[in-house]
């Protein structure tokens, strides 16, 4: 991600205290979405960049969370996110969320956008959460 122009001189802070979590998911496909989504957050991010990320547990799916303290969507931005060549950016084709969507679409997932409550976008992405029984074999834990 530090090879992006956009990113470059650019300081993030993480919070990345999450719990361990499973989820079915091709690994490359999911880490390509959770990409197209901090590339955006980290590009629109304010003066003092923040990105934050993070899993939480709710109602039986992983959520994860990316939120930044940029200026957020306006009314248009979160009518027209999703749709391919959609882009409020200088530079770039406007198709980064159109993919993190359809990859998600494709794991049993889903994306809402909004804003936060203080200012700045967030995404949420909630996936069918795996529970493992250390007695049980399984593929997945």
């Amino acid at each position: 991600m530090a090879d992006k122009e956009a990113v470059k001189g650019r300081t993030i802070t993480w919070d990345t205290e999450c719990p361990d979590m499973n989820v079915t998911a091709d690994r490359h496909l999911l880490a390509r979405a959770l990409f197209e989504l901090l590339l955006n957050s980290i590009e629109f991010a304010g003066d003092g960049p923040a990105v934050k990320i993070c899993a939480k547990d709710k109602d039986g799916f992983v959520v994860i969370s990316i939120a930044d303290n940029g200026p957020g969507f306006t009314a248009e931005g979160l009518e027209m996110a999703f749709d391919p060549f959609y882009t409020t950016k200088p530079v770039g084709a406007g198709m980064g969320l159109t993919r993190a969507k359809r990859i998600v679409n494709e794991h049993q997932g889903s994306m809402t956008i909004g804003n936060g409550p203080d200012g700045g976008a967030r995404v949420q992405v909630p996936f069918p959460l795996i529970r493992c029984n250390p007695a049980q074999l399984s593929l997945f834990c």
